[in-house]
């Protein structure tokens, strides 16, 4: 665990801000939170998966309090993965007004995605200036900025989503072993948004078997790193569940 502090500690410090391309990547970041700020203050309404997700809060913290929010919520036959309300739940007992705070949070998940996606924008293209250009284009989609500014889990979602991909393409290309701890524990974050977060499984055996078919690495290194990454996704899930 030091180890991993350490490494991350070395990776923040490598932040250089007097890079060209680190002012215009924290630069896009900055109009990406504008924008939607502009947005929401623009139109401020409200979806009616919004106004459900709001509304189920309200009536389990009026039955049952605030803890038992981290428990699996059945409605319409349907069973909702939990963080949306938690996070609502914990923001109502803080005294937060749970629209405003959970859009200001989706607000700079949404924003902050131009990170990861530009980190897997170099690995694709080699390159810093079509990187650059996917964070821009994040930055201003519509469908991303409309997201961001709704009670919805989908920012929170591709937000923990784009940084598991991130960290499994890095330690694919690195080999190294915080790589594959980090992705799991985002793959177990996003199942708590949505369950599509389960299509992940799917599509890392795929990468181990095409890296095992293009002798990438050895069948004892592939089952190693698929085994950790699903059990650290699976220990998230669980350990924030029932926590």
């Amino acid at each position: 665990m030091s180890d991993l502090r350490k490494k991350i500690a070395l990776l923040v410090a490598s932040i250089d801000l007097r890079d060209t391309m680190t002012r215009w990547l924290f630069a896009v970041f900055a109009f990406a939170v504008i924008i939607r700020l502009a947005a929401w203050w623009m139109e401020p309404t409200l979806s009616r998966d919004s106004i459900l997700y709001l509304t189920i809060t309200k009536a389990w913290l009026s039955d049952h309090g605030a803890r038992d929010l981290t428990v699996l919520i059945r409605h319409s036959k349907v069973i909702h993965p939990p963080m949306i309300y938690f996070l609502l739940g914990k923001m109502s007992t803080l005294g937060i007004n749970p629209e405003y705070g959970f859009i200001l949070l989706n607000v700079l998940a949404g924003a902050s995605m131009i990170f990861p996606l530009y980190g897997i924008g170099k690995f694709c293209f080699k390159r810093s200036e079509p990187a650059l250009a996917v964070a821009l284009m994040t930055a201003v989609h519509p469908s991303l900025i409309m997201m961001s500014i709704e009670v919805q889990r989908e920012t929170i979602y591709m937000f923990f989503s784009a940084w598991a991909i991130y960290f499994f393409l890095y330690a694919w290309n690195e080999k190294k072993i915080w790589g594959w701890l980090l992705s799991g524990c985002c793959i177990g974050l996003a199942l708590h948004m949505r369950w599509e977060a389960l299509e992940f499984i799917f599509y890392i055996v795929m990468a181990f078997v095409f890296m095992l078919l293009a002798k990438k690495a050895s069948v004892k290194y592939c089952l190693w790193s698929l085994l950790l990454l699903l059990c650290v996704a699976m220990a998230t899930f669980f350990t924030v569940a029932y926590s």
